[in-house]
């Protein structure tokens, strides 16, 4: 299991401050969560760890580049998605309501991202994926993108 240590920030014993982490992921960890909408993904992550007296903060930003279908074509197509996010991390019992909020028990000593990171790539994969007519090289291709049936001419 390659998410077993690899993605684990241990909190006790840092001092109060910011401190940062960095991670990597790639086909086995997304084989790993099952995820199929998307291929050949690499991601990177940075996390900054804010620790304060009664809780910590942390910011996460992640940039993934990744193999899906163009929704038009059906040609691969490269895509990048970026994503930052902030957690508030407290101490307590239960789950928080607040999404932005995440409750550790007093006993905990790490933080495990790694189900973080998944659900970051994932909320930030666009829905629809088409050719960028924007880059050199893909002009022709989003061109053919523009009628369902490649080839055919418009009427």
């Amino acid at each position: 299991m390659e998410t077993k240590h690899q993605y684990k920030i241990p909190f006790v014993g840092l001092k109060e401050g910011k401190h940062k982490f960095e991670f990597s992921a790639g086909k086995a960890f997304f084989e790993e969560n099952q995820y199929i909408l998307v291929d050949n993904v690499s991601l990177e992550a940075t996390v900054e760890l804010e620790k304060l007296s009664t809780m910590m903060v942390m910011v996460i930003k992640t940039e993934a580049h990744y193999t899906t279908q163009c929704d038009m074509c059906g040609d691969d197509i490269q895509s990048v998605a970026n994503s930052e996010n902030k957690l508030f991390i407290k101490f307590g019992e239960g789950e928080s309501t607040d999404e932005n909020i995440l409750l550790l028990d007093q006993s905990e000593y790490e933080i495990d991202v790694a189900e973080l990171l998944f659900e970051f790539f994932v909320t930030s994969v666009p829905a629809k994926h088409r050719h960028p007519a924007v880059f050199p090289g893909h002009l022709q291709a989003a061109q053919s993108c523009r009628h369902p049936m490649r080839g055919s001419a418009p009427t």
